[in-house]
């Protein structure tokens, strides 16, 4: 009988399933600063052969991530952030994963321009690295995309006063097979804790109480 163990590795610096990510922040004054970062995503494994006396043992990298953030002015931020995946149509390359320029005004009003995540459901806007499961749901696989999920446009968003309504709407290139660009909105209300930022994560691990 054989006995099958399976470790996802990682959840050492910031709590992620899957995932280990570390990140360095160096700042000029208020206004600006740059941060650098890497994020690696792999998987661990085990079995144990038929015989039980050997193990059958593999170590495989899913993705690495290298990340570039910074802020130029009191509006204007930036970010470029780089994927080497071993699994996908792009096997063993490295991708351009987001290039944004964001303009990023007050809590109402923002836009941000180039390539990154379109507003679409809750999976994609987590990211692999912040997905409370290894693999995504089947509906945000389908998506028109560049690259892992990615597409190049510009999109605005902000939230109301309170900041428990938050908006996003944008335009982007969408499938090449269709004709015209693709649009896409996203409203999300939160009744309990408040979630900043054009992103989200699928758990906050008890920190918030998200509805």
């Amino acid at each position: 009988m054989s006995l099958l163990t399976a470790c996802v590795c990682g959840a050492l610096l910031l709590g992620i399933p899957g995932s280990a990510l570390a990140g360095y922040k160096m700042e000029l004054d208020e206004n600006r600063w740059i941060s650098l970062g890497i994020g690696l995503r792999f998987e661990a494994g085990a079995q144990q052969e038929s015989g039980g006396r050997e193990w059958d043992k593999n170590f495989t990298v899913d993705s690495i991530r290298p990340y570039i953030a910074g802020q130029v002015h009191e509006y204007i931020k930036f970010e470029a952030n780089l994927d080497y995946s071993t699994s996908g149509d792009n096997d063993s390359d490295v991708q351009l994963l987001d290039g944004i320029v964001k303009f990023e005004f007050n809590d109402q009003f923002n836009i941000w321009g180039g390539r990154f995540l379109p507003p679409t459901d809750r999976a994609n806007f987590s990211g692999p690295y912040f997905l409370n499961t290894w693999a995504f749901p089947l509906v945000s696989q389908r998506y028109p995309q560049i690259y892992a999920g990615r597409d190049n446009g510009v999109a605005f968003w902000g939230y109301d006063p309170s900041g428990r309504l938050k908006y996003q709407v944008g335009v982007f290139e969408g499938n090449s097979a269709a004709r015209g660009p693709s649009f896409d909105a996203r409203l999300t209300l939160n009744l309990l804790d408040k979630e900043t930022g054009y992103y989200n994560a699928s758990t906050y691990f008890g920190e918030k109480n998200i509805l």
